[in-house]
């Protein structure tokens, strides 16, 4: 089935406050009814999830056939596939060659870090001078792109007949009663009106509100700039990373909430084991990053304690300390704050507070 069935499917479980992952929509696509299919698996539910995946898929089948036998109104339930665990494949050439990371000395050095500097103050001048740096700091990777590295400020390029390219921020996104799309795009000098045509395969273009882009079309007779072709931002691909002298490993992990119910402590005792009994590739592993959410926090969002095990911020990070007490000496941990973390949430965030450090022995 196409998109426009993915679409409908979406917008059906939007309505009801949920959501499915990807495996469970390619089952779903796969149904002759798939919007009748995704109506009997809410109907599972006491109370939707926020996510729908295909184990949720597997045991409302399971429930359903329990429940009514092999027949749903008349007819057949859907064969509902097994979920399988996906065993990872690590390539043989990753396995060598690595030394213990035991024997490899520290080596970590925070290169910025906005703690007890930030100034900000919330006011209009911050904000434009936010906006203004982020413009200018996504024009010059727009700007490393061959098409883009003559683009004209919006207020020269209006005067233009012939072909041109601008760079600008997204201001408006709109769409006219004969499906074209209009965008509001401005820069430091001005800003221009451009126009994707219905038939355009750009019409269907994913573009938001304060987006950078750039884009080659040239001006009419009416003030609109008739659009061409669109470049979004990317990584830069021409420089390399930088290398390591040491050829040690590293493991990222995020969102782990701990405290939350939803903690997988499962599959964090499979990694403790695998860490500290591991493999090659486990005895050559220096660092572990957390990155964001390590704890579910309290009061992150509405009805938040009916989820939690542990109430209590400060026992969530001893909770965690306590688990990486449990790692390996040699692996150092750096842990890095999320919107469920005890700091503010606008970027760039600071680090934890004192208070919350001292429950963490020295590797972290």
């Amino acid at each position: 089935m196409g998109r426009g069935m993915r679409d409908r499917i979406l917008d059906f479980l939007c309505e009801r406050g949920t959501l499915a992952d990807e495996r469970a929509m390619q089952y779903l696509l796969g149904q002759d009814d798939p919007i009748a299919l995704a109506e009997q698996l809410l109907r599972s539910f006491s109370a939707p999830p926020l996510m729908i995946t295909l184990e949720d898929v597997v045991k409302a089948g399971e429930i359903a056939r329990a429940a009514a036998g092999r027949a749903v109104s008349g007819r057949a339930v859907a064969p509902l596939p097994q979920a399988r665990p996906e065993a990872p494949s690590i390539p043989a050439s990753f396995m060598r060659g690595a030394p213990r990371a035991a024997d490899v000395a520290e080596d970590i050095r925070v290169l910025k870090d906005i703690t007890g500097r930030s100034t900000c103050e919330g006011t209009l001048a911050d904000f434009t001078r936010y906006f203004r740096h982020r413009f200018h700091t996504i024009s010059r990777i727009l700007r490393s792109h061959p098409e883009l590295a003559g683009a004209l400020d919006i207020a020269r390029a209006k005067k233009l007949t012939r072909e041109t390219t601008i760079i600008g921020i997204v201001t408006e996104v709109r769409t006219t009663k004969n499906g074209h799309r209009i965008l509001e795009v401005e820069d430091e000098t001005d800003s221009v009106n451009a126009l994707i045509p219905a038939d355009s395969p750009l019409a269907s273009d994913p573009i938001v509100n304060d987006e950078v882009i750039g884009v080659a079309g040239r001006s009419n007779e009416r003030g609109l700039f008739i659009v061409k072709s669109i470049v979004h931002p990317d990584i830069p691909t021409s420089k390399g990373f930088p290398r390591s002298e040491a050829r040690v490993r590293v493991a990222f992990m995020s969102d782990i909430h701990v405290g939350s119910r939803t903690f997988l402590a499962d599959r964090w005792a499979k990694f403790k084991d695998w860490a500290c009994n591991g493999d090659e590739v486990a005895r050559s592993l220096r660092y572990l990053v957390l990155s964001g959410d390590v704890v579910d926090g309290i009061g992150v969002y509405p009805h938040q304690d009916a989820e939690l095990v542990i109430d209590d911020i400060y026992a969530q990070y001893e909770a965690l300390s306590s688990m990486l007490r449990e790692l390996p000496d040699h692996l150092k941990v750096i842990l890095l704050p999320g919107n469920h973390d005890a700091v503010r949430p606008a970027e760039p965030q600071p680090a934890l507070p004192a208070s919350i450090q001292k429950l963490f022995d020295s590797n972290v």
